[in-house]
């Protein structure tokens, strides 16, 4: 899985917060998406779940989903560990 978008940011965060954050979690994302090897799929969360900020109703808090955030992201994820197939 790539790193989830953040939601918003709560105000008591706000002063410690800033852009590196995002950038820091799109350079990772983008080095996940650029694994090309034999055996290991990535799910980018962000076309489940959208690019950041997470929506509220995807979001327990400014770093967790929900159950409706799983839910959404469960059939990618069961899509991409089916691609392998059974095993022998």
């Amino acid at each position: 899985l790539t790193v989830f978008p953040c939601g918003n940011v709560p105000v008591q965060r706000q002063s410690v917060w800033n852009d590196q954050i995002e950038e820091g979690r799109e350079l990772v994302n983008g080095y996940l998406l650029s694994l090309h090897v034999p055996g290991v799929r990535v799910v980018d969360c962000d076309k489940v779940l959208g690019p950041g900020p997470i929506k509220g109703e995807y979001s327990a808090d400014l770093l967790h989903l929900n159950a409706r955030g799983y839910e959404m992201l469960t059939p990618q994820v069961v899509s991409e560990i089916s691609a392998f197939g059974p095993e022998p």
